[in-house]
């Protein structure tokens, strides 16, 4: 009962996560300028909703409960990690979006190539189901049960504390994942992509952020 608890809490660690703290009011300069210039301060935290409950583990995770009745008695799992292609350089661009996929390739107590067997077991589909994402400042894991049980949920944080801590990273996992990004570089190559880029200039300009897109570059 007590796993089951901390599951439940797990469930929305990532929802609250970006939104902590607020700015603080601007004194002469927009709080985009007092970023440029290193004294953004924020000031004043977010009051909680009471139907949210958060703390933190022994281990320092943070988490938050977040009670919903739709779809009735299916659960929601996200794991934030703090750490995007922001703190990357670029000699290892794109490192978080591949550690990102090599979480489903292996870990110290589930061999490569099981993990997707084991929550199809449990009735999540591969993509509809179980995903990650890789953004500038953060990596976020999914999982969305079909039920509630307590087996349900014990293995999706099994599961979730395996790619937190317990990634084997092989040799072989490595070369099998790197035509798959590769594959996922050349699909965003795109006239989208490039007006996404025109436009993220604009709002950051001065910033790292156009150069330090999630995916990455080929010859990293």
């Amino acid at each position: 009962m007590k796993f089951k608890v901390i599951g439940t809490v797990f469930i929305s660690v990532a929802v609250l996560a970006a939104c902590a703290q607020t700015p603080s009011p601007s004194v002469g300069l927009s709080p985009l300028a007092q970023w440029q210039a290193g004294t953004f301060t924020p000031q004043t935290a977010l009051t909680t909703s009471p139907r949210i409950q958060e703390g933190v583990l022994g281990n320092g995770l943070r988490y938050f409960i977040i009670p919903n009745q739709t779809p009735k008695n299916e659960v929601v799992v996200r794991m934030r990690v703090g750490v995007g292609s922001m703190y990357e350089t670029p000699n290892d661009a794109g490192i978080a979006h591949f550690l990102e996929h090599m979480a489903f390739n292996g870990s110290t107590n589930v061999p490569e190539g099981e993990m997707i067997a084991i929550l199809e077991r449990y009735g999540l589909k591969f993509g509809a189901d179980t995903n990650a994402s890789t953004g500038f400042e953060e990596t976020i894991y999914k999982l969305d049960l079909p039920n509630n049980n307590v087996e349900t949920i014990d293995t999706a944080l099994f599961l979730m504390r395996e790619t937190a801590s317990n990634l084997t990273i092989t040799d072989d996992a490595v070369s099998a994942e790197i035509p798959v990004v590769k594959s996922e570089y050349e699909s965003r190559n795109n006239i989208y992509m490039d007006a996404y880029k025109a436009s993220l200039q604009e709002w950051t300009d001065g910033l790292e952020y156009i150069n330090r897109f999630p995916i990455g570059s080929l010859e990293t």
